[in-house]
């Protein structure tokens, strides 16, 4: 039997960690649907037709994002997450053997989608957690890469890259740039308004955070014309459900009730820097936390290891990704405080 080898020494994606009481590792949303919201999603399971397959082309669905966001629906393609569209984007945009530039950190499945699609990926690394512009244009063009692709605000630090700095990348990079625009809810440095105009921008964005559906699985690209053809043509034919098109279709009419819940979700994130500034600052193992714009904060620690395991002793989970860093991202006012309180005594234990 002959079995490709090309996975055999990767391992499964695992966000780490095992079950406690709070959990604080995904950067989901803490807010739960109205009790309007979740009538309307009961009328919607009576009146499915699960015998039928899903429109293919998502209309409905990608007309409600568009209204949402004020762009046009016929340049924006539904997938089932961002990680399908993230791999749709290698497998229909770039050719196998071409090069794509990811930067670090950031997130894991660019390089995932890459390798899935045999598409050389290079590596620019952060400066100060910062992207240097001149610096990653540079790289990229001596890679000769034909996409660029960056989550902007950035997971895992939650750092957000001015516009200005993403309009510098797109008029000067000659290749694709996508622009992941997961936790842009919270920020407000968007260049979703120039997608469909400027020829050479994909954003990416996704139901999974600030619209609180992680659970559905819905993300969306937002391009030319040009380009939503090409995904159009290449991803599979009814990659969104009936079921989960017209639950996330639902949520997105919603539009006073979604941006609400991205209001309480801010005042979580801000409350949980406030609780979490003092802890940093009287610590000797914390080293800082960076400045975020999305709903989460990293904090820098080369403790990172021990404190992942001990704050699960305490009931908290939370994020390790990387060696020298942890992720938290906000929930209730309960969650906050019992993070709070896991991480001082996982701090004591160190001691």
């Amino acid at each position: 039997m002959r079995i490709s080898e090309r996975f055999k020494d990767r391992a499964p994606y695992s966000p780490g960690g095992s079950p406690c009481p709070v959990i604080l590792n995904a950067n989901e949303s803490f807010v739960l649907p109205s009790m309007a919201l979740m009538d309307d999603f009961h009328a919607i399971m009576d009146d499915c037709a699960f015998n039928r397959y899903p429109d293919p082309r998502a209309k409905d669905l990608c007309q409600a994002f568009a209204d949402f966001y004020g762009v046009d629906w016929q340049q924006v393609t539904a997938g089932n997450g961002s990680d399908e569209l993230i791999e749709l984007l290698f497998a229909c945009l770039v050719a196998p053997g071409d090069r794509v530039v990811t930067v670090e950190p950031d997130f894991s499945m660019y390089g995932a989608g890459a390798y899935m699609n045999g598409v050389e990926q290079f590596i620019y690394q952060q400066e100060d957690y910062r992207i240097n512009v001149d610096h990653l244009l540079a790289f990229a063009k001596e890679k000769d890469a034909a996409m660029l692709i960056f989550s902007n605000p950035c997971n895992p630090t939650g750092v957000v890259l001015p516009r200005e700095d993403v309009l510098r990348i797109l008029n000067d990079f000659d290749g694709i740039v996508v622009v992941d625009e997961a936790y842009m809810d919270f920020a407000d440095e968007s260049v979703l308004d120039l997608a469909g105009i400027q020829e050479n921008l994909i954003v990416l964005k996704t139901c999974s955070k600030a619209l609180g559906m992680a659970g559905l699985r819905v993300g969306f690209a937002i391009t030319t014309p040009e380009l939503t053809n090409y995904l159009q043509v290449g991803k599979p034919v009814y990659n969104v459900s009936r079921l989960t098109q017209a639950l996330a279709t639902c949520v997105l009419r919603h539009d006073a009730e979604v941006r609400a819940a991205i209001e309480t979700i801010n005042a979580s994130t801000q409350d949980l820097v406030d609780g979490l500034a003092p802890i940093v600052e009287e610590s000797d193992v914390l080293e800082r936390m960076l400045p975020t714009a999305t709903n989460f904060v990293y904090i820098l620690t080369d403790k990172a290891s021990d404190l992942f395991e001990l704050m699960q002793t305490h009931g908290v989970l939370v994020r390790q990704p990387q060696k020298n860093a942890l992720r938290i991202n906000c929930g209730t006012q309960m969650e906050n405080e019992a993070c709070l309180s896991a991480l001082r005594a996982s701090l004591k234990e160190l001691d």
